[in-house]
């Protein structure tokens, strides 16, 4: 024999269990990690090489001050996306889809990354740089050449062949040492110097929005915002929320057909309640349910 308090569960939905059912989608798209986190993707990753493994740290200070504050989610409006800001073209090259990428685990997130980054150090501009101890007044240490692979090898070209930090310049201006000198302010827990400690004397490169340049890694705009004028507003909508409209739109969907169907169970319960009373007879009981899953179908059915 069921219990009364057995009879008033089955009545009543737990309210705990609504909530977290509405609330899911929003918790699994707020997904931030932190820079501890992202440096022991890394020294897990069977893609990570052995240098990057070794500069885990730092690689988790630009993911979480320079690329994307840690969101996985994160999208510059522009060309990149996931906590460490990897190129459409990478993504794709990688096998997987934009959208799977996004939603992808920081583990996967990272291993792609990985995998390009560990190719891209192996080019002769970052050994040619790597053989030196300062590049324009800069140390060049493992957040400069990490930098310079971040917005392509192609660009750290440029600015190696130029001789001057701001030999190359993504659309923001920022140069690689400027990069490389937030990853460092990270790692200490200080404020990066002013024009990344460049020679403020150095010369003017082309702008760059991270979609172009020769380097696998589209590293994108510093702190994935893009001053690009052209931006649609869905885009600067997901720049300022990090989430998209898309994302917004179905959270709202999903909780507008929740409702509905709880509103569903809590009549036929309540109509159900009455005709095992004897305080309703049966067609009403019918007419009654029946009314409102043909309301819910159609609530619904407009939600689509």
């Amino acid at each position: 024999m069921i219990s009364e308090l057995s009879k008033r569960w089955l009545r009543a939905p737990s309210r705990r269990a609504v909530i977290a059912w509405l609330l899911a989608p929003m918790i699994a798209w707020a997904a931030v990690v932190t820079a501890e986190q992202v440096a022991a993707a890394i020294r897990s990753s069977a893609t990570a090489s052995p240098w990057l493994k070794a500069h885990a740290a730092e690689i988790g200070a630009l993911a979480i001050r320079v690329e994307s504050g840690g969101n996985t989610q994160a999208y510059n409006g522009s060309c990149c996306y996931g906590v460490l800001q990897l190129s459409r073209s990478n993504i794709l090259a990688s096998g997987m889809q934009v959208d799977a990428y996004r939603d992808a685990s920081l583990q996967t997130q990272v291993d792609a990354w990985a995998g390009v980054q560990s190719q891209a150090m192996l080019d002769p501009v970052i050994q040619q740089l790597q053989n030196r101890s300062t590049f324009d007044g800069q140390p060049v240490d493992a957040a400069m050449l990490i930098s310079c692979v971040q917005l392509g090898q192609g660009n750290c070209r440029r600015m190696v062949n130029s001789g001057r930090c701001n030999g190359f310049e993504d659309s923001l201006g920022t140069d690689i040492c400027e990069m490389a000198a937030r990853t460092r302010a990270a790692m200490n827990g200080t404020r990066p110097p002013t024009n990344g400690g460049a020679n403020p004397n150095a010369g003017v490169g082309a702008p760059h929005n991270g979609t172009q340049g020769g380097g696998p890694i589209g590293g994108g705009p510093i702190g994935g915002v893009s001053p690009n004028t052209s931006v649609s507003p869905d885009a600067a909508f997901e720049q300022g929320s990090r989430l998209s409209m898309g994302q917004v739109s179905s959270a709202i969907k999903l909780m507008a057909a929740g409702l509905a169907l709880i509103w569903l169970a809590w009549t036929a319960s309540s109509s159900w309640g009455l005709f095992i009373r004897g305080r309703a007879y049966l067609p009403e009981l019918t007419h009654t349910i029946g009314r409102a899953t043909v309301v819910t179908l159609m609530v619904i059915w407009l939600l689509n």
